[in-house]
């Protein structure tokens, strides 16, 4: 609990740091007083009273900074122990100072700028020894001196290397599972985009079809309630299942938008298929279309792609009833082949006693929401004029990867 603290405030070690080493500065001056230990030399007093406040400045300046300019402070506080003028027990503060900002650079660095740091504190430790040797007899004292402070900042370098690995990799985890967690979150986005797209257009066919077929079979209705009330109440029959057929199969997707479960969204209504395709041309054909079926070869047992037959049929007859008009001639040919469905629906062009009560129903999403369906199993739509009259939407489906 104590770690964690003090990882969520790197702040306050820094700052203990800090005044940890003004303490011993202090402290230093005190006790060296104005006479340096190593040579006797006395030095006056103001030059080592102002060379000791700034450089006890910019050493507490990168002690508290050390975590951004951890090689940089450590090049500068080491400059500093190696010009120390005049007293030598404030280098025991700064050599200590140093030594923490030593260990920074491989942890807050890298391992390469680590190893530069180390090799710049050897290389000035071992100048400033040789230095003193031409000054004094001790030689022997100042050599292990040097030798004894390259192993110690070895120690550290070593420490900090270790234990910069591990914060690198442990950050590096930290990293890709939050990379993980994002790329999760929007794989997430996408699936509901792409569900609620796949929801817009079942309700788009589903209101489209039923809405089509009841107002066919209302407007048949009401010419022949008076001169055959038994068609009439029939068709309005019809008109009422339709109805209640599109009620169930919108409970269901609702279902699926408040997330019910799979087996609750069964009650409602199965999917339709191409076992469905017979219902569903009956249908038509009671609200007035004159169709003309022809199917060849043997369908998938694969649902998904038994829906996109259905839907395609759907919405093809959809449109031809829509636009062509009631009495319309219209082909329906699914041509099951080994490697390949194909879907034609063509209707022969509105007749003279169609019904014009429709031509402003379409949205223009329909044959958009085919093709989106034709192109989820690879495949394609093409919808167009006919050369001799008439419209025709061709769908062909790849039965690649249909089981």
């Amino acid at each position: 609990m104590v770690r964690r603290w003090f990882a969520a405030h790197p702040g306050v070690i820094d700052w203990t740091i800090t005044i940890c080493y003004l303490l011993g500065s202090a402290l230093m001056l005190v006790v060296g007083a104005t006479v340096d230990v190593r040579t006797g030399m006395r030095v006056p007093f103001p030059l080592v009273v102002i060379f000791h406040v700034l450089s006890t400045a910019v050493i507490s300046y990168f002690l508290v900074n050390r975590r951004k300019m951890h090689f940089v402070g450590f090049v500068v506080v080491a400059a500093i122990c190696f010009l120390q003028p005049g007293n030598s027990a404030q280098i025991v503060a700064d050599s200590t100072a140093m030594f923490f900002l030593l260990y920074a650079v491989p942890v807050y660095g890298s391992v390469r700028l680590g190893w530069i740091a180390f090799a710049v504190g050897a290389v000035l430790n071992t100048v400033n020894s040789y230095l003193w040797r031409f000054i004094e007899d001790s030689v022997a004292l100042e050599v292990a001196s040097t030798g004894s402070s390259i192993v110690f900042m070895l120690i550290i370098v070593l420490i900090g290397i270790n234990i910069g690995n591990r914060r690198r990799y442990v950050e590096a985890l930290v990293d890709r599972a939050d990379m993980l967690e994002r790329d999760r979150d929007q794989l997430a986005r996408i699936a509901v985009a792409e569900e609620r797209e796949r929801i817009a257009r079942e309700m788009h066919d589903i209101v489209a079809h039923s809405l089509s077929v009841m107002i066919a079979l209302s407007e048949g209705a009401s010419r022949s309630v008076e001169r055959a009330p038994a068609k009439a109440s029939d068709a309005m029959q019809r008109s009422a299942e339709t109805g209640r057929t599109a009620l169930s199969e919108m409970r269901r997707l609702l279902g699926v938008l408040k997330g019910q479960s799979a087996e609750a969204q069964v009650d409602f209504a199965p999917q339709p298929g191409v076992g469905h395709l017979p219902n569903l041309i009956e249908n038509f054909r009671q609200a007035g279309l004159e169709l003309k079926t022809q199917t060849t070869g043997q369908p998938p047992g694969d649902s998904g792609f038994g829906l996109a037959v259905y839907r395609i049929v759907q919405e093809a007859l959809t449109n031809a009833l829509r636009y062509a008009g009631i009495g319309a001639k219209v082909d329906v040919v699914i041509n099951y082949a080994p490697n390949l469905t194909t879907i034609t629906v063509r209707d022969y062009g509105r007749v003279a006693s169609g019904s014009r009560s429709m031509d402003n129903l379409g949205s223009g999403n329909g044959l958009v929401g085919l093709a989106e369906r034709a192109r989820t199993f690879g495949g394609e739509v093409r919808a167009g004029a006919h050369p001799e009259g008439g419209w025709i939407v061709i769908a062909t489906l790849p039965m690649s990867g249909v089981t």
